[in-house]
């Protein structure tokens, strides 16, 4: 496969669409949406657009190009190597960047502090006596303990949540029958 520069490209027009470059137009019989790449493929190549088994391939790498003689049909695997091939997936490490990451600071209406963090994760009272002295919910304390929120700070790794929960011994347990509903009068 060749590349193509992308000064001959033709634009599509449109604005993003879903996060995808990608523009898109409707098949009102289908009521369905296809790739505009895709319909030019199709009608160039005298392929069928419901087809799953091939895929439109950009020859210049350019997702938002819609010229015929960029677009190619041909397999997953074939646009996969593409995108490797151009390195349109893979990010590159900026030429000076410095090998020690920066000091993540926390977002700047955050009400928790990293000191906080580090004492929830540590302790093992309950997350409603957290949220009641740092006044926040219980779900903003879970997810700092357990690690989803506050991930940068690794002094005091995040516990593990137990999913189990243990039964008390003195479980009161109380048989309950088959719904049987009342009969009405008539």
């Amino acid at each position: 496969m060749t590349l193509i520069p992308k000064t001959d490209c033709i634009d599509h027009g449109q604005y993003k669409t879903g996060g995808y470059q990608y523009g898109t137009t409707w098949n009102h019989a289908k009521k369905r949406s296809y790739g505009i790449h895709r319909v030019i493929c199709a009608l160039t190549f005298n392929r069928r657009l419901d087809d799953q088994s091939w895929v439109a391939r950009h020859l210049c790498q350019n997702p938002r190009c819609i010229r015929a003689e960029h677009i190619i049909p041909g397999t997953t695997a074939e646009n996969s190597a593409d995108r490797v091939m151009h390195a349109a997936t893979t990010r590159r490490p900026r030429p000076n960047a410095p090998d020690v990451q920066p000091v993540r600071k926390p977002p700047p209406k955050a009400i928790l502090t990293p000191e906080n963090v580090a004492i929830i994760r540590r302790s093992t009272k309950t997350p409603e006596y957290f949220a009641k002295k740092y006044d926040v919910t219980t779900r903003c304390i879970e997810n700092a303990r357990y690690g989803k929120t506050w991930t940068w700070i690794t002094d005091t790794p995040p516990q593990r949540r137990n999913r189990k929960r243990a039964k008390a011994d003195n479980t009161k347990w109380e048989l309950r029958l088959p719904f049987v509903p009342k009969k009405r009068r008539s």
